[in-house]
């Protein structure tokens, strides 16, 4: 400003601002671009979502019917040895069998009452081998180390051996339990 109060010249600076609006327009298009980009994975990802919900509804429901076939086919099965066998092996007891045969024949009348009782299922949790439930199915009648050698056809200390095994996978060794107690408290 000059003396007297008028304007003596302008000074100005003019800054190029168009490289910097390109830019800040650029990054508005990638981010509408990346917004899009992310609602739609929500959206696939929330489809996704619901489709899982259903399958897995989908899947206890058929698994809840597996298990309600399953219980009924073990009721028929169950129902059938009792009803079917087990009647012809009591009359096969009293036809005259000779001591040997009467202790087959107690053995397997005994196999059947296993079958149908909750021991069964006792013995497939502990992984019992064959011959272990076996063993094992005798031990919980009452029959001795001897019995036992004598009807399977193995030495006694076959038997000792099973039933140590018994004993480590009911978890009963160097305790002392009972073993035919511990196995009929599986009824």
């Amino acid at each position: 400003m000059n003396a007297d109060d008028t304007l003596a010249g302008l000074v100005g600076v003019m800054v190029d601002i168009t490289e910097r609006k390109r830019a800040e327009e650029e990054l508005k298009i990638h981010y509408e671009y990346l917004e899009k980009l992310v609602q739609e994975r929500t959206a696939e990802l929330e489809s996704k979502t619901k489709t899982l919900e259903e399958v897995n509804i989908a899947l206890k429901v058929l698994l809840k019917h597996q298990e309600e076939d399953k219980q009924e086919l073990e009721d028929r099965f169950v129902a059938n040895v009792k009803q079917l066998i087990i009647p012809f092996a009591e009359k096969m007891r009293n036809t005259g069998l000779d001591e040997r045969q009467l202790a087959f024949m107690s053995i397997i009348e005994s196999y059947l009452n296993n079958i149908t009782s909750a021991v069964i299922k006792k013995m497939h949790q502990f992984n019992f081998t064959p011959m272990e439930a076996k063993v094992a199915s005798l031990i919980k009648e009452g029959r001795s180390t001897k019995d036992i050698a004598q009807v399977m056809g193995i030495a006694s200390s076959s038997v000792n051996t099973h039933r140590n095994n018994i004993r480590k996978k009911l978890r009963i060794t160097n305790k002392k339990a009972n073993l035919r107690s511990h196995l009929q408290s599986f009824n």
